[in-house]
């Protein structure tokens, strides 16, 4: 499960966003594409053990939100752009087999929430 290695590689960033800014890190959100080869459900299930791993006491309580996104195309032909939740080469607009994905592998901090001490 590569899942775990994701999770130890995530909280290696939050460790130095903490270190650098201090207070306690509460949450992260990461934003997946369905095609980047990491399972969500396995990465919830491996965070609990990367944070256990982990020696930052300020990451101890950081939970973890994911949103997987659609898939979406764009059309070679009339460059109509869809979102779909399989994938697909027919467009809908023009009914050709021109479409080509857009995106698909991405794994983006979307933001991160930090609790400060005072």
């Amino acid at each position: 499960m590569h899942e775990l290695s994701v999770a130890q590689a995530l909280l290696e960033t939050l460790d130095r966003y903490q270190r650098g800014n201090g207070g306690s890190v509460k949450k992260m959100a990461l934003t997946l594409g369905r095609l980047g080869g990491v399972d969500p459900d396995a990465l919830r299930y491996a965070w609990p053990a990367a944070l256990a791993a982990n020696g930052n006491r300020a990451l101890a309580d950081c939970g973890l939100e994911i949103e997987v996104l659609p898939l979406s195309f764009v059309c070679r032909e009339c460059g109509t752009k869809i979102k779909a939740e399989k994938l697909t080469l027919e467009c809908p607009a023009c009914h050709r087999e021109t479409l080509v994905r857009d995106g698909g592998r991405e794994l983006i901090i979307k933001h991160i929430e930090v609790e400060q001490n005072v």
